[in-house]
């Protein structure tokens, strides 16, 4: 609803319904692909082995390329959400069924699902191989992960963002990077967009950069479709739909 009028909407007596939660399963799809092309060097790999690239003749040729790409399993790793909405638990239902140890940073989530440890945000960072952001910017979350607490994070951990850049020191980021104080990231949102060509995350090796698509799937139009069909049902029947934007304007409506 952020390019409705809600104030006009409900000065006319309009009720507005959305769609939470429409993307959580796409953009928790791509948050695990970050995860697991990182862990692997999967854009490493196909660098490796692109144009120009030099054939491997013998058995010592295989050894060293098979010691550089050795990557690590998500299973017994430990995975630190930051954010526990819609997103975040999908995020956590797919780690946990990877099998790794899943903390999450929520302060308005008294009760997480089971398996899921909720602590604060310093120790989310310093005990996380992999930090992955899930919360909306609001004046308490803008530059949540600045400067100080990007270098929390444990040497070699690697940062995923889904959700905004505003959540993160940008700068910093890239310094961290740049200088392999952190072993990579996965960035779906950037401060500057849409993603041009030369964006300098993209020169980094350890960085994997897609164009704020975390949504961009099919199955999104139908559940958000299926989200507002329900809402639309559920008023002309005379009952409360899930998801109002400004409830106050239903409530006078009845």
């Amino acid at each position: 609803p952020i390019n409705i009028d809600l104030e006009l909407a409900t000065k006319k007596g309009i009720p507005v319904f959305h769609t939470p939660g429409r993307n959580a399963d796409a953009v928790a799809d791509l948050t695990l692909a970050f995860m697991l092309a990182l862990a692997r060097h999967l854009p490493a790999i196909r660098d490796a082995f692109g144009p120009g690239a030099e054939r491997m003749t013998g058995a010592g040729d295989y050894l060293k390329m098979y010691a550089r790409f050795t990557g690590f399993e998500l299973g017994g790793r430990t995975i630190g959400l930051v954010g526990l909405g819609a997103v975040g638990r999908e995020v956590a239902a797919r780690l946990l069924a990877f099998k790794a140890r899943v903390l999450a940073f929520d302060p308005y989530v008294p009760t997480p699902p089971a398996g899921v440890e909720l602590v604060p945000l310093e120790r989310l960072l310093e005990e996380s191989d992999v930090v992955s952001l899930h919360a909306p910017v609001t004046s308490e979350t803008q530059g949540l992960l600045s400067r100080e607490r990007l270098e929390r994070m444990k040497r070699g951990a690697f940062l995923v963002n889904t959700a905004r850049a505003a959540l993160t020191d940008e700068e910093a980021l890239y310094a961290l990077l740049a200088e392999g104080r952190l072993g990579g990231a996965g960035l779906d949102v950037l401060a500057e967009e849409p993603l041009q060509p030369g964006n300098r995350f993209l020169m980094l090796p350890n960085v994997i950069v897609t164009p704020h698509i975390g949504g961009a799937t099919v199955d999104v139009v139908r559940h958000q479709s299926e989200i507002v069909v329900d809402a639309i049902e559920r008023h002309l029947r005379g009952e409360r739909p899930r998801w109002i934007a400004n409830p106050a304007v239903f409530e006078r409506s009845r």
